[in-house]
């Protein structure tokens, strides 16, 4: 059933040919000049840097999949050249934030705790990992590499 979903959902997606745009950056729970302070879905306020140091075309593909305990999350994998990016971009902020942006609305702002290689799983902060209409999205910019759960 849940493998139904993420493909009805990945078609879905590919209908909808969103125009959608992501990236990653910089971000801080302390004020920063000239970064823009934003509240996050879950009522945080953080700093968003107003430079990407990732978008979409860093991404080679993105995976939706559900583990048993019902969390749905996305498998990042990155392009070489995204992945020296995001290197620099978690050692550069270790131990601070990152955001997440999804046309211009921050959509996840995890702590960096280690460096960030080619590949990772992005979970979200939901009860249930990543809304529906967040991984639709997502998968319409950067498609996944194969639909599957986990």
């Amino acid at each position: 059933m849940k493998g139904t979903i993420c493909l009805f959902v990945f078609i879905f997606a590919v209908a909808v040919q969103a125009q959608a745009q992501f990236s990653v950056r910089a971000a801080s729970d302390e004020a920063v000049a000239g970064w823009q302070q934003v509240t996050t879905e879950d009522n945080k306020t953080i700093w968003v840097s107003p430079t990407a140091s990732l978008t979409a075309s860093d991404f080679e593909s993105m995976t939706p999949y559900v583990n048993p305990g019902d969390i749905w999350f996305m498998k990042l994998v990155l392009t070489d050249d995204g992945a020296k990016k995001m290197r620099t971009l978690s050692i550069a902020q270790m131990n601070k934030l990152i955001a997440l942006v999804l046309d211009e609305k921050v959509i996840w702002a995890p702590k960096v705790r280690s460096e960030i290689g080619k590949t990772e799983d992005f979970t979200g902060s939901g009860p249930h990992g990543l809304e529906m209409d967040v991984i639709r999205r997502l998968i319409a910019i950067v498609p996944p590499a194969a639909v599957r759960t986990k």
